[in-house]
């Protein structure tokens, strides 16, 4: 099927909008897997940080949410 240069135009914006949901995506999970700051200056592995389901999760953040 040929593409009329009508199209041209959709086409072209949905490829940058989804190369730009691709960067972000790889960008925004490559600096997720860094570091916490903690009192103190020093960083916490985010690789020791537990990940639950969403009730664990949920009791896990109200537990170390508290000062």
């Amino acid at each position: 099927a040929r593409t009329s240069r009508s199209e041209l135009p959709a086409y072209a914006a949905a490829s940058l909008v989804f190369a730009a949901g691709c960067f972000l995506t790889l960008y925004l999970g490559r600096t997720m897997s860094g570091g916490m700051p903690m009192p103190g200056d020093w960083m916490m592995s985010m690789m020791w940080m537990p990940m639950g389901g969403r009730l664990s999760s949920a009791a896990i953040f109200t537990a170390c949410g508290w000062p």
